[in-house]
């Protein structure tokens, strides 16, 4: 008979239905850091974009005769203009200024006005669209890889696989017009689909 305690366990992660590589995990963290930046506590499926837009340029810009028309598409679509390297100098920021913050737990600044605790990026909750739960399932849907994770097996998305399902995913508007932009959806498609013996290791 299951223990009280496994049962527990076992609760609190049956709402994972797939693991992501890390180059994913990247664009995971700088869409919540867009969607930060525009004051949302929602991920919509633009901000994934634009996340993986930043995180994964090397890697899906090959998708595209002429790239600069996804750096056009991010900009007007996704409404993020910020050049890359500087989205990537921003998130260095909140990382320094959270370890000061964690090194200096206390301030014992003694103020007469009421203090005003500006938001941290770091310890911000995001939920995540139906939208967004709607292309993730179609990517698990998707992707050929299957990782082993907790006694359990896996689908593994990859930056290439969710592009993928933006443009596989009915009535998504960012999926919509992604194509309209001279995506190589056969060459994306081989790339997402390509075999790799051990998956797992793309996870770290």
């Amino acid at each position: 008979m299951e223990s009280s305690e496994t049962a527990k366990a076992s609760q609190s992660i049956s709402f994972i239905t797939h693991m992501d590589t890390r180059h994913l995990r990247w664009a995971t963290v700088f869409a919540s850091l867009i969607a930060f930046c525009k004051g949302r506590d929602e991920l919509i499926p633009s901000d994934l974009l634009a996340g993986i837009y930043v995180a994964n340029w090397e890697r899906v810009s090959i998708f595209w005769p002429h790239p600069e028309l996804f750096d056009d598409f991010i900009a007007e679509h996704c409404d993020w203009t910020e050049p890359r390297w500087m989205t990537w100098h921003r998130w260095e920021d909140e990382s320094r200024n959270e370890a000061r913050r964690i090194r200096l737990p206390f301030d014992f600044k003694i103020s007469f006005l009421p203090s005003r605790t500006k938001k941290r990026f770091f310890g911000s909750a995001f939920q995540r669209s139906p939208d967004w739960q709607r292309i993730v399932e179609t990517g698990e849907k998707l992707t050929p890889y299957k990782v082993p994770w907790r006694g359990q097996i896996l689908p593994l998305l990859t930056p290439e696989v969710m592009l993928l399902a933006f443009i596989r995913t009915e009535n998504v508007f960012v999926g919509k017009h992604l194509q309209g932009t001279g995506l190589l959806v056969d060459k994306l498609e081989e790339a997402a689909k390509r075999y790799i013996e051990k998956p797992e290791k793309l996870m770290f």
